[in-house]
């Protein structure tokens, strides 16, 4: 997965606290791991990690 537009915790909180264009904006990240049970093989599974406002937002 491409890393791209990446922004630090803080830039986002500062965009979030200052903006006076939108109501409100989130987060995601991209990210993958393994899942697998006991004697079974591993399944990559894709996911995101999203700020807690996501849900609301969308």
């Amino acid at each position: 997965m491409a890393k791209k537009n990446m922004v630090t915790v803080g830039e986002f909180y500062d965009w979030k606290d200052n903006s006076s264009v939108f109501q409100d904006i989130y987060a995601w990240a991209e990210t993958e791991f393994n899942l697998a049970s006991p004697g079974a093989a591993p399944e990559v599974v894709y996911s995101l990690r999203v700020t807690p406002d996501a849900y609301r937002i969308l």
